[in-house]
């Protein structure tokens, strides 16, 4: 029978149980099983000619059976009793006192059904008789469902079977909890506080045309079946939920108390609309709002506290009130409509895209995966103290809406210790209030923030990773930036550092276009602790500090626009600045005692609206070997250094200490004002220079500076030398330049001071010796004083002035006491009137080398012999030639010319040689090794001839011959 015949059918049933009702009989009737078969509705003959059934009422003729109890009847049943399918039993109230009741047709109760035996429900309608409310069914004995049947629960409503027992359902057939007509009052299962009602199956509950049916639950609810059990019905929970296994789906409504837990792996599916969660209600595991429309699937109209909740892609929360969070809130992409609040020790995971709409506080932690977008859309997201929100890689935290409101951040908004890039944006440029209390970690990768920061607190940056401000920021008193990282300034305008508050930064970058307005400025000054890698954009603090230990690296690249990173500011500079690949402009530049400025390339270096440079450190032109044009006036007590190419100066340099230094490069200024300090090098100086109290230094030890003029712009390359001033020489020698400094002036040379003559190399001058130590294109007046130091001291020194050069001779004074014209002070061999210096053989002998072969005498062993410095073998005048090469020199061998590789012995003679003629004959034999000699070195006696020829004769006499034959036979 098909659903629609099956409702015209209990709507028929309906009309007659109604009529049945109104008539007069009203008895008490007791199930009496006289048919011995358990039906309600049996018809048996106990007799011929009569009809009877298991009720106790009067038998009928036949073939008529007897009336059945009607919805106008008490009825008492102890014993089993059944309604058999199609059939429809009907009381008014009905008591089971034993037996077990079973179902497969309908039951219908005007008021009061109660079982104290169990019920087994299989199929067919339990419901009201006639138009009354409040009917119910009291299950005390327990209740199982089962079957493939379908089951109604008063299909009109109106209607409550309460079940205080043990109950199941299983079997696939579906269930209908009705609704009275006009939606007015429900049909309801109620399960009361200490009862059970255990799902075994994935059958569903379905609504009728008239509305949706409730079930309340007071006391324990479990779904043990696999699969999704899909309920159309109004669930109101006091009691305990379980979902042990699979999904319970409410697609409709219903309040949510009491207790919810559901297993790992099972799901609680809120698949419906408006259920409102109670104050105290408990939900453990996956619960997820889906599928809500248009609707929300959960209302918090009262500030309630749970554990964990899901929203689906398509769930949707709403609201007045406040939704507690103590486990996790996870959001797949759905829509919460309501103030939530992440409490201590809970946490929210949020993927996809998925705006809040409605306001967020974290003080537990919140989690947003790669690939989320999340924020709150026209409401406030707060983090508060102790929150921790963290953004993954490829994640966007920020908020939406027409009407934007901020991020406030009381607590962590952290990035991850990975490589990729996180993100917090808001729409329409809008804050994000980082506050005293709160901070934003970059423990790895870039955290991006292309929104207007408002900061008061805390930045914390890895060593390797970035924060990347990419739009507008204040920066208040308190802010804090820490770590190892880079603070990124990206192409932002309108950076802000608050009147009187000096933001200190250890790592800053700085990229963008000053033409757009990139940059960081405002009343409020900066600092950087550790680098600073400006790249382009502009600054406009009043101070800019590089703070002792720190570098700022000038890198720029083509989107710098103009040259141009400074604006009105100063910059004071305690550690190293780098002007690597890009120009570098200012106002004011203070280059302390521990500042370096190392221009790296050919880069200028440039004040702007008439700054000035007061330096005190180095400033070095380190690399280039082109022009690096330094815009602006010089005021140096420091060191000024050029080691390669040129330092073009527009303005007049102003030195009152320190030095400038042309260490292999060259340097152009209109005027070089010497108030103090050293002008030290070799090269082109092109300037005009006066010297007023300073010390001038050409050469590198030695060498020449020269001092050059120029047409344009034009510079007339004078030297002006006041009464302070000083140039010193180096004098190692008389060559100018390689020997001795020398200063080349291009214009005209205006001198008075002193004139340094400084001992090089040890050289002192000979009275009488002079050197050139200036030349100019025309002289006026000379040095006041001539000064030798480290010399002698009795060594002195005049300067003239000689056509376009100046001079200087050398004298001595003092006592001569050899009466060479040496003074003794300057006479290393005062007393010997040939040397003034020790010389190869000292003081008192003479160095003369009398055969010229450039030993002298007096170290010379044969001071006679051009040949020889020592006797060696033969004596002086004889050479030591071995003509034979037998190891004896021809001054001693009686045998000069022996034939190569014969044994001789000290005199020379061949051992083997028998008679003395130096020659070895055949019958003598081959060479034979020669035998040590006893004395290899022959005595020679003054005036005596040689004892070799009679040291011969006499082995002839005594018959060596035969000895040496015996030899040969051993």
């Amino acid at each position: 029978m098909n659903r629609r015949k099956i409702i015209a059918w209990k709507v028929l049933a309906a009309v007659v149980v109604a009529a049945g009702t109104s008539g007069v009989r009203a008895d008490t009737i007791d199930f009496d099983n006289s048919c011995g078969d358990t039906f309600w509705h049996s018809c048996c003959g106990p007799a011929e000619g009569v009809k009877s059934n298991n009720w106790n009422v009067a038998e009928s003729p036949a073939p008529l059976c007897p009336a059945l109890p009607t919805a106008a009847d008490d009825v008492n049943i102890a014993g089993d009793c059944a309604i058999q399918a199609a059939m429809t039993g009907a009381a008014k109230n009905l008591v089971q006192t034993s037996g077990t009741f079973t179902v497969n047709g309908n039951l219908q109760v005007a008021e009061i059904g109660t079982f104290d035996g169990p019920v087994m429900w299989n199929g067919g309608e339990i419901g009201r008789a006639g138009g009354a409310l409040a009917q119910q069914v009291i299950l005390n004995g327990g209740l199982t469902m089962q079957g493939s049947a379908e089951k109604f629960l008063s299909f009109f409503g109106g209607f409550r079977m309460t079940n205080n027992g043990a109950a199941t359902w299983s079997g696939t057939g579906a269930w209908t909890i009705g609704m009275i007509p006009g939606a007015c009052c429900p049909a309801i299962f109620e399960n009361a506080a200490g009862a059970t009602f255990e799902v075994q199956n994935t059958a569903s509950i379905l609504q009728t045309a008239f509305g949706v049916g409730v079930i309340e639950n007071a006391g324990t609810l479990t779904k043990t079946s696999a699969g999704i059990s899909e309920w159309a019905v109004n669930l109101n929970n006091t009691g305990l939920v379980q979902v042990q296994s699979g999904e319970l789906r409410l697609t409709r409504a219903g309040v949510i108390g009491g207790t919810w837990q559901i297993e790992p792996g099972a799901e609680l599916g809120i698949a419906g609309n408006f259920f409102e969660l109670e104050p105290g209600v408990v939900i453990n595991g996956r619960a997820v709002v889906k599928q809500s429309g248009t609707n929300p699937g959960i209302v918090v109209n009262s500030e309630v506290t749970i554990d964990d909740l899901t929203i689906a892609a398509d769930g949707r929360l709403g609201g007045t009130s406040t939704l507690n969070i103590a486990g996790t809130l996870t959001n797949e992409a759905g829509a919460p409509s309501v103030h939530i609040h992440i409490l201590p020790g809970g946490h929210l995971e949020s993927s996809g895209i998925a705006p809040f709409f409605g306001r967020l506080d974290v003080e537990g932690t919140a989690h947003l995966p790669a690939g989320a977008n999340m924020g709150c859309f026209n409401q406030v997201l707060t983090i508060l103290p102790g929150g921790v929100f963290t953004i993954d890689d490829g994640a966007t935290l920020g908020q939406t809406g027409l009407l934007t409101q901020p991020i406030e951040n009381h607590g962590t908004i952290r990035k991850p210790a990975t490589a990729g890039t996180a993100t917090i944006l808001n729409a329409f440029n809008w804050y994000i209030n980082n506050h005293a209390d709160g901070t934003l970690s970059v423990e790895g990768g870039v955290t991006a923030c292309p929104s207007r920061l408002e900061n008061s607190g805390t930045i914390d940056i890895a060593a390797g990773a970035e924060f990347r401000q990419q739009s507008w920021a204040t920066y208040y008193a308190g802010t804090t930036i820490t770590g190892e990282g880079f603070y990124h300034v990206d192409h932002a305008a309108n950076n802000i550092v608050d009147d009187g508050f000096e933001l200190e930064i250890p790592r800053l970058r700085l990229s963008g276009n000053m033409n757009a307005g990139h940059g960081i400025g405002g009343n409020g000054n900066l600092a950087i602790t550790q680098e600073f890698d400006l790249q382009g954009g502009r600054i406009y603090n009043p101070v800019v500090t590089i703070r002792e230990g720190a570098t700022m690296n000038v890198t720029g690249p083509d989107d710098v626009g103009p040259p141009f990173t400074g604006g009105h500011i100063t910059f004071d500079n305690y550690g190293t600045t780098n002007i690597i690949a890009q120009d570098f402009h200012f106002a004011v530049f203070n280059n302390h005692p521990t500042g370096v400025v190392n221009i790296q390339g050919d880069f200028q270096f440039s004040r702007f609206f008439s700054g000035t440079v007061n330096n005190q450190g180095l400033l070095v032109k380190s690399a280039g070997a082109g022009d690096s044009p330094l815009l602006t006036a010089l005021t140096n007590t420091g060191t000024v250094r050029v080691e390669t190419g040129r330092m073009l100066f527009d303005t007049a340099i102003v030195q009152n200490a320190g030095l400038t230094e042309l260490a292999g490069g060259d340097m152009q200024a209109p005027l070089l004002t010497l108030n103090g300090g050293i002008l030290r090098g070799a090269g082109d100086l092109t300037a005009s220079v006066t010297n007023n109290g300073g010390t001038i230094e050409p050469g590198a030890s030695p060498g020449t500076l020269n001092i050059l003029g120029n047409a344009n712009p034009f510079i007339a390359g004078t030297y002006t030398q006041g009464a302070g001033g000083t140039l010193s020489i180096e004098v190692g020698g008389l060559t100018p330049g390689t020997q001795h400094d020398r200063l080349v002036v291009a214009g005209t040379a205006n001198l008075n001071g002193t004139l340094e003559l400084r001992q090089f190399g040890g050289f002192n001058p000979s009275p009488g010796q002079a050197i050139t130590v200036l030349t100019a294109g025309s002289i006026i007046g000379n040095f006041s004083s001539v000064q030798p130091v480290g010399f002698a001291g009795c060594i002195t020194a005049s300067a003239q002035v000689v056509g376009n050069a100046v001079v200087v001779t050398f004298g001595a004074a003092g006592p001569d006491g050899d009466g060479d014209g040496t003074p003794d002070c300057v006479d290393a061999c005062p007393a010997d009137p040939n040397k003034i210096a020790p010389g190869v053989c000292g003081c008192g002998v003479s160095d003369a080398d009398s055969d010229g072969d450039g030993a002298a005498d007096c170290n010379d062993g044969c001071p006679s012999d051009p040949n020889k410095t020592a006797p060696g073998a033969c004596g002086c005048g004889v050479a030591d030639i071995d003509s034979d090469g037998d190891g004896v020199p021809d001054c001693n061998d009686v045998c000069p010319n022996n034939a190569p590789g014969l044994a001789v012995d000290g005199e020379g003679r061949p051992v083997l040689d028998d008679n003395g003629d130096c020659v070895v004959s055949p019958s003598e034999g081959p060479p034979q090794p020669a035998p040590s000699p006893v004395n290899p070195t022959p005595v020679q006696l003054c005036g005596m001839f040689s004892l070799a020829p009679l040291m011969a004769s006499f082995a002839m006499l005594i018959g060596a011959k035969a000895v040496r034959s015996r030899r040969r036979r051993r």
